[in-house]
């Protein structure tokens, strides 16, 4: 009797050792099906080749985008030659490649938008020319790379800003931020430039006015009597005429104003060619690429 009792329960054992191991992967196989994953949503814009595309990354790409500008930063400031800036611009594009931030263009494609002309000798010959035109000061600076990461931004389409200028210069007597920069951005700088790129330095990139990249700005009540003024925060790098520019905390553009709806822009940066990624649900901005003048200051203008 307890032979027979000790045999049912060797069975039953046996048994249970068999469900125990089918049914353990099963487990294990729908268990991380449970994880909930957040994906925030990125824009990414080729200014300069009129193309752009919205992805999806994990909060764990986006720390690592944000890792990546800071490491440009860093490399930056430690930046004294020109060489050594376009390999790191080239190298952060590698980078933006790895991340799924390309799209259908090759890495060398985007490394000729962003940094193409400045590995040019002739490009040199024609910035010396025109740099003895430009009146220039501690906060400005002409035919540069650029990057930075700033929010309270906004990227201005070329045409947009072009006939918003000839309104200005042809219907205001006033214009305190408009003046002299108006001619030398649209007439003279950007058009003989991007003339002379295309023409002889890459005929890859169709001729472009370039955007206007504006830092913060204000709002105004309806009587016109008080302003709430927001300036863009983060920080911007340059690297041109002038040598290494860069701005910290924050700032406002002080080369002329925009109305953008409700909102008085004041833009910083003409003539920007590269490549802009923005995180939809934060709105800060990311850039890389060259740009024919900035002005930006730490008080508005």
């Amino acid at each position: 009797m307890r032979t027979s009792c000790v045999k049912n329960g060797l069975v039953v054992g046996v048994i249970l050792l068999f469900v125990g191991v089918a049914v353990q992967p099963s487990i294990a196989i729908v268990q991380p099906e449970c994880i909930d994953v957040e994906y925030l949503n990125v824009n990414t814009e080729f200014i300069g080749l009129g193309k752009e595309f919205t992805v999806q990354l994990t909060q764990q790409q986006m720390d690592e985008l944000d890792s990546l500008f800071e490491s440009i930063r860093e490399r930056l400031n430690n930046s004294e030659i020109k060489e050594e800036t376009v390999q790191i611009f080239n190298d952060a594009i590698v980078e933006l490649d790895r991340l799924g931030l390309l799209g259908d263009y090759s890495v060398k494609q985007v490394q000729e938008l962003v940094t193409g002309r400045f590995q040019k000798p002739l490009f040199y010959c024609i910035m010396d020319m025109l740099n003895n035109k430009i009146p220039l000061d501690n906060n400005t600076n002409t035919f540069c790379l650029i990057s930075g990461r700033t929010n309270n931004t906004y990227v201005l389409p070329p045409l947009t800003r072009v006939f918003n200028k000839l309104i200005l210069f042809f219907f205001m007597d006033d214009i305190p931020l408009f003046g002299y920069y108006f001619f030398i951005d649209l007439f003279g700088l950007l058009f003989m430039f991007n003339l002379f790129r295309v023409v002889l330095f890459s005929t890859r990139i169709p001729i472009t006015l370039g955007s206007g990249i504006s830092l913060g700005g204000y709002i105004e009540d309806n009587y016109g009597y008080n302003r709430d003024y927001f300036p863009a925060e983060g920080w911007i790098n340059t690297f041109g005429s002038s040598g290494n520019k860069k701005w910290n905390g924050s700032f406002y553009g002080q080369i002329s104003g925009f109305q953008l709806w409700v909102f008085y822009e004041y833009i910083g940066v003409i003539g920007f060619t590269g490549i802009k990624i923005l995180n939809m649900d934060s709105l800060y901005y990311y850039y890389l690429g060259s740009a024919n003048y900035v002005n930006i200051d730490h008080t508005p203008p």
